[in-house]
């Protein structure tokens, strides 16, 4: 039922199964999360179990998406600094993270665009809107970054890790991961506190907004570079250590979580401003770490062919399903359970197929074309 995609593997070039299923579940739990907000915001439970909050904070996906860029891609360069491989090429590197981001961003502008001036009679934007649209410099603290994608605000942070992914990697070797995640989340604390400079301090909007820069999440990928750089010591573990750490982190996330959905409004509270995307860091490092372990249960689970062909799909699946969403809420705008039903499955649906053609008619190609064609540096 679930076709292999093949797509080339990261930068460390062997595919962690469990780390693929996991960026699977990444996507789906954003998904779900905008699906939520977009049908109805409706009280959810299984089997007496409330999900409401843990489906509507669904966008801490992408607080794993970030830690899983930092785990995935560091390993050649630490491996490089600790003498243990030969030194990547920073053109093969460059050219491979452009190909595996803009070509299905460019795809999804340019369908969009036409989209837009087809239902809409214009297009959304000019001059350097142009320019920040094609060189993906969105600003990730504006409210609406793109109107044709809002989502589009975690590419250009996505895309400065990637930057800065080879200074970073140098920094953690030797011995010095806690030492470096330590000066991470001191940036990350310092650049709060600008924020409580420039806006009110009541301003909850303007405030989360502003922890979008690339210094907001700095610290969720150096999680995943100290994941890697321990990742070759943590053989030695006990048995039972994955079991441990995994209800660890089950814990810590059903106890983190706010307990009322209040929007941005939680904010404005010091502690939840200062230290919960900190604190829910914790059991998603934990994640993914035990998803990169071949003998924990997470990692067998997310293992599983299902959640491998999602983690092939997850970038377009991320891109494709916000779109979907708007399109589908707006052709249906009935408001009856029904209505809600029909329109979240032609949703799924629709995004699921949009995902699979993007990552096998352009991910793929391009990815595959990257590995073959890039350069490495002379000399």
């Amino acid at each position: 039922m679930w076709q292999r995609l093949a797509l080339p593997s990261e930068q460390s070039g062997k595919e962690i199964s469990g780390l693929t299923g996991l960026r699977g579940f990444a996507a789906c739990w954003v998904m779900a999360c905008h699906a939520w907000y977009f049908f109805g915001m409706p009280e959810l439970s299984f089997l007496g179990v409330p999900l409401t909050k843990l489906v509507s904070e669904g966008w801490l996906g992408v607080l794993l998406f970030f830690i899983l860029s930092g785990r995935l891609l560091a390993p050649p360069f630490l491996r490089w600094r600790a003498g243990i491989g030969s030194k990547p090429d920073l053109r093969r590197y460059l050219t491979r993270r452009v190909l595996r981001v803009f070509p299905a961003y460019y795809v999804q502008l340019l369908i969009l665009l036409v989209a837009y001036r087809v239902f809409q009679g214009e297009i959304p934007f000019s001059g350097l809107d142009w320019l920040r649209h094609l060189t993906m410099q969105l600003d990730p603290a504006a409210q609406l970054p793109s109107v044709l994608n809002p989502i589009w605000w975690t590419l250009p942070v996505e895309f400065g890790f990637y930057l800065a992914l080879p200074l970073l990697a140098y920094l953690f070797v030797g011995g010095r991961a806690w030492l470096c995640l330590t000066v991470c989340v001191a940036l990350y604390l310092v650049h709060l506190r600008i924020g409580t400079l420039i806006h009110a301090p009541n301003d909850a909007t303007s405030l989360a907004l502003f922890s979008r820069h690339i210094p907001g999440y700095l610290f969720c990928f150096a999680a995943g570079i100290a994941l890697a750089s321990w990742s070759g010591s943590s053989k030695a573990l006990g048995r039972w250590m994955p079991t441990v750490a995994g209800l660890v982190m089950l814990a810590c996330l059903i106890a983190i979580i706010p307990t009322e959905n209040a929007g941005f409004g939680f904010w404005t509270t010091p502690s939840y401003y200062y230290g919960w995307k900190l604190a829910v860091c914790v059991p998603l490092a934990l994640m993914v770490f035990l998803a990169g372990r071949a003998d924990s249960p997470i990692a067998r689970f997310f293992s599983m062919r299902g959640w491998i062909y999602l983690g092939q799909i997850s970038y377009s699946l991320y891109l494709w399903h916000f779109p979907v969403m708007q399109a589908v809420s707006a052709a249906i705008p009935e408001q009856s359970l029904g209505a809600q039903a029909a329109k979240l499955l032609i949703s799924v649906v629709a995004s699921m197929l949009l995902a699979h053609l993007s990552a096998r008619f352009v991910e793929l190609p391009f990815m595959r074309w990257g590995r073959r064609n890039a350069t490495p540096l002379k000399g």
